[in-house]
């Protein structure tokens, strides 16, 4: 009985031909990048990183306060009434007004890039304060007030806030989540 569906394999086709080599080349390179993409030795260039590691460390201090600040009121969503939601609100803006202030004051020593991401994010707190302002004062008058923050693009500009934070690792400085 022959058997005539059994293939029989030249020399050339069981060993390391050019393809498998450069099969296995491509491989154990792309394995090689991603380690070293993800190891310390790898270049930290993000887009909206601060070089200045003094300033980052003095905001996170400063934002550090005012979160620990803001810990101590009671939360704005936790009351009963919209006057007294409007009353702690108004209460909160202290804080957060010395800690943009200290952040603008100390950012005077930047320059460069440093200096314009500092300045735009420090101008979106500024909204994001305004925006809470306008909130207690609307619910002074209508108790079924909404809280709006400000858009950019197809969000509100706390997300832009918070990437710029999560991006330098100033974690005490993330967006409050109080009202």
């Amino acid at each position: 009985m022959n058997d005539t569906s059994l293939e029989t394999f030249d020399d050339e086709q069981i060993g390391w031909t050019g393809q498998r080599i450069l099969g296995v080349a491509v491989v154990v390179l792309l394995f090689a990048f991603w380690i070293w993409a993800f190891s310390p030795w790898a270049p930290n260039n993000k887009a909206d990183g601060i070089s200045d590691k003094a300033y980052l460390k003095h905001a996170n201090a400063s934002c550090a306060t005012m979160q620990a600040t803001l810990n101590k009121l009671p939360r704005a969503m936790d009351t009963t009434t919209a006057s007294a939601r409007a009353d702690v609100i108004a209460e909160s803006e202290a804080p957060l007004a010395t800690m943009i202030a200290d952040l603008r004051a100390a950012a005077t020593s930047l320059q460069g890039r440093d200096a314009e991401l500092v300045g735009q994010w420090l101008d979106d707190w500024q909204t994001y304060s305004n925006d809470r302002q306008a909130y207690g004062v609307a619910l002074r008058s209508d108790q079924r007030a909404l809280f709006m923050v400000t858009q950019r693009g197809t969000g509100q500009i706390t997300k832009t806030m918070d990437g710029f934070t999560r991006v330098n690792d100033l974690s005490n400085c993330l967006v409050p989540t109080d009202v």
